[in-house]
């Protein structure tokens, strides 16, 4: 059981709202991410994904809730080839919603990195050959999560069958990625 005062603690905690950054021009927040290292962007980016580059590189848990047409899929590959080129992380999973094209994503991957990436796409063995691609970026909608990591069971008792996880296949899913 958590006990009272931990609560208390956790909600009275100092929070930074992140207000600062939003006074820092273009030059400021370039000037602070080459402190980082040498970081490198295919297409120019806007200041405020600069600074949100910013703090997806220097707080890795950050939430992005930015409005449609900000540019969240480039500052997430910006993030993502920055943090690779720093040698932070060797390979990430995008999952994107079934309402959004995978090779919609292909198409980002290419204009804004020179990463590679693998569509997660088709049969389950067409998936599971493109997962044994040696890409940088697999991405995968929501729809082909259970049939990389689940087995296709009969439901007790009932009539028809039911996507079951299979501990083994989600360890060796999950061991594939580092983001």
């Amino acid at each position: 059981m958590i006990s009272k005062k931990a609560v208390e603690d956790f909600l009275n905690r100092k929070l930074d709202h992140f207000a600062w950054i939003k006074k820092c021009d273009k030059n400021k927040i370039m000037e602070t991410l080459e402190s980082i290292g040498d970081l490198q962007f295919k297409t120019d980016p806007y200041a405020h994904q600069l600074a949100c580059v910013y703090l997806g590189l220097c707080f890795p848990g950050f939430a992005f809730f930015l409005d449609m047409g900000l540019g969240k899929t480039k500052l997430s590959l910006d993030i993502f080839n920055n943090r690779y080129l720093l040698g932070e992380t060797t390979r990430a999973l995008v999952v994107v919603p079934n309402w959004f094209s995978v090779e919609g994503w292909m198409d980002e991957i290419e204009i804004h990195t020179d990463l590679t990436g693998s569509a997660l796409i088709g049969s389950k063995e067409e998936r599971l050959e493109a997962l044994e691609e040696d890409s940088q970026l697999c991405v995968i909608n929501y729809d082909g999560l259970p049939t990389m990591m689940a087995t296709l069971q009969k439901k007790k008792g009932k009539k028809g069958k039911a996507w079951v996880p299979d501990d083994k296949k989600v360890r060796h899913f999950c061991k594939q990625f580092d983001l």
